[in-house]
């Protein structure tokens, strides 16, 4: 494989966040996280017990 058959598959992830979060909308149910940008906050946080992802979107199943 050349190296640039390797960036167009890389290209075609989404991002490379691993995510526990089951019941999101962006969790392919593979401990992954498929959105296109995340937004981890608050900017305030002083430990990691602070920090969330505020790109989480409750899902419906």
């Amino acid at each position: 494989m050349n190296s640039s058959n390797n960036n167009n598959t890389n290209k075609d992830k989404k991002n490379h966040v691993k995510c526990d979060v089951c019941n999101c909308v962006h969790n392919d149910q593979n401990c992954g996280c498929t959105a296109k940008q995340i937004l981890v906050g608050p900017d305030f946080a002083t430990s990691q017990k602070d920090t969330t992802c505020a790109s989480f979107k409750k899902s419906n199943s």
